[in-house]
């Protein structure tokens, strides 16, 4: 950070604290790795630190260890704070506390990720928030840590990520921002002084479609149309017959979507290769309508049976949580599976996820894994509701959601890899 040369967008948010300008909040606003955290974080600490003394801060975002990965380490590995302030992270309290001289000032770390949240707020008097990635925030617990900063010459630091545009936060923040005094800021990957142009390009050919205009121009858009447009397109860029016989295989992982009278159940095995560089969904298969429990049984042994006995490998086999009967009694007749819920995170994450794979062309399909091929081209956005994937029956969403649940365990050591790659290669 000694030598880190701040851009004029980063100048201005560092500058906003001490410009006369009658407004008490700022919002950077605008394009993922755009160097709106670092200029804000720093902002919002030596602001603290230069103007109070013995007095409580709000930092939020949408868990604690958000917050703590986003704002406290990289307080920790900044040169020019190490030389000049004395801090501290208490991670069973979730307090950071930073200290110069008789100077030393508290910031309670708090995650905003469900109605309850706002609780945890309660109560505390505060001089000022630092809230990161606010959209993802309820917006019960964004406006408690408002209330909360009720000390003379307080202030509050904002940033988010662009979502859907009738959002509360854009209808109620950014669009009113003049009416309210907010200083607002939108930023893009060339207000980032650190990134090469090498490095850019990769940013922007990471993403496709919704998530492109989002992450990459800082718009907010709707999300509409076909989901996987990079696979739907071209699907052929995307399946292979076989395995590249280079490829080193990790391990292997089925999903499975429990369905009922209408949907499917649906099971998908996914294999892993060269240490999370490539991403495979091996096979997949469907039961429709309403089947007995030993149809279940029948059905998945052989699925299994047929996986194992190509791939000589033991899996993890992760079922909707949703059927916990089913789940057992799969428990008590596997040969070659170790039976497990899935985590079931967001749908919407798990897709942008996928999506960047494609993307980067890191995603395949066995061409015998039919049932996903079909939903991968046909799975569309759900016109009546943001960033929700049509579920009326009119397309296959349950081989998606088993696809999902085979995979979203080993997001962040994908996303983790392609940190490293990127590292490599520049």
């Amino acid at each position: 950070m000694d030598k880190y040369e701040f851009s004029e967008k980063q100048k201005k948010v560092l500058a906003f604290p001490y410009n006369k300008n009658d407004s008490d909040i700022l919002i950077a606003d605008g394009a993922i790795r755009s160097g709106k955290t670092v200029a804000e974080s720093l902002s919002f600490l030596l602001w603290a630190m230069g103007n109070f003394s013995s007095c409580n801060f709000i930092i939020g975002a949408r868990s604690t260890s958000v917050a703590v990965r986003n704002i406290i380490r990289p307080y920790m590995h900044i040169k020019y704070l190490q030389r000049n302030f004395e801090m501290r992270y208490n991670y069973k309290d979730n307090l950071f506390t930073c200290k110069r001289g008789e100077k030393i000032n508290f910031f309670y770390v708090f995650g905003g990720n469900n109605e309850k949240s706002q609780d945890v707020v309660q109560g505390l008097t505060a001089a000022g928030a630092y809230l990161d990635e606010a959209p993802l925030m309820p917006k019960s617990f964004f406006e408690q840590c408002l209330a909360r900063c009720s000390v003379e010459g307080s202030l509050i630091f904002i940033n988010s990520n662009p979502q859907f545009p009738s959002h509360w936060f854009k209808k109620e923040w950014i669009d009113k921002a003049k009416e309210k005094k907010i200083t607002y800021f939108k930023f893009l990957l060339d207000d980032n002084p650190s990134l090469s142009d090498k490095v850019k390009s990769k940013y922007y050919n990471k993403y496709s479609g919704i998530f492109f205009q989002r992450n990459i121009l800082g718009q907010w858009v709707a999300a509409e149309g076909i989901i996987f447009e990079k696979f739907a397109n071209d699907p052929e860029k995307y399946i292979i017959d076989e395995i590249p016989k280079d490829w080193k295989l990790d391990f292997i992982d089925i999903g499975i979507d429990f369905g009922g009278t209408i949907s499917k159940t649906a099971f998908v095995a996914k294999g892993v290769y060269n240490v999370y560089r490539e991403l495979v969904f091996l096979d997949s298969e469907e039961i429709d309508g309403d089947y007995t429990l030993e149809d279940l049984r029948s059905r998945y042994l052989a699925f299994e049976k047929r996986i194992y006995e190509k791939y000589k490998v033991i899996f993890k086999c992760f079922c909707d949580s949703a059927e916990p009967i089913l789940i057992r009694s799969l428990k008590n007749c596997t040969n070659y599976s170790i039976i497990k819920s899935a985590t079931k995170s967001s749908i919407f994450g798990r897709i942008k996820f996928l999506n960047s794979m494609f993307q980067m062309k890191r995603l395949h399909v066995m061409r015998n894994a039919t049932h996903l091929i079909k939903a991968f081209q046909t799975a569309v956005w759900d016109p009546k509701k943001p960033d929700t994937r049509l579920d009326n029956g009119s397309v296959d969403i349950d081989v998606l959601d088993a696809a999902e649940y085979s995979c979203e365990n080993d997001i962040k050591n994908f996303i983790k890899v392609t940190q490293q790659l990127k590292i490599k290669e520049d």
